[in-house]
């Protein structure tokens, strides 16, 4: 994907189209924010549908719920990564995961090692 998407970018004028990076960053947790909400609603009807089907598939709710939980925290952190920008063009990464639940998602948004994740949670 980096390929294509450099062989694209490279046959594009540059300086077109230049916006301060707070700005798109904010564009990005709105996009992750509607994310969010359509993965609340998939949470939302696979409920109904284990309802009706009377079974329950724990394995899959928690999945879900993970997936919904990662794309918020994407959001949290795009948009506290804006409010660390400098003029030099430097974030702070470390600062914005503070507003993060989930601790192997801090730790991958710091450029740490993820140990392993019996437990996600804090």
């Amino acid at each position: 994907m980096k390929a294509s998407v450099t062989a694209v970018l490279s046959d594009m004028p540059s300086g077109q189209g230049r916006v301060p990076v707070a700005e798109v960053l904010g564009r990005m947790a709105r996009e992750l924010e509607l994310l969010a909400g359509n993965m609340a609603q998939v949470d939302a009807l696979l409920d109904q549908v284990l309802a009706e089907a009377h079974t329950v598939d724990h394995v899959a709710l928690q999945q879900v719920d993970r997936l919904r939980q990662e794309t918020e925290g994407l959001q949290h952190f795009v948009e506290a990564l804006a409010t660390t920008l400098h003029p030099d063009g430097s974030c702070d990464p470390v600062l914005a995961t503070r507003v993060l639940k989930l601790r192997a998602q801090v730790l991958r948004l710091q450029g740490q090692a993820v140990e392993s994740a019996s437990n996600d949670l804090w």
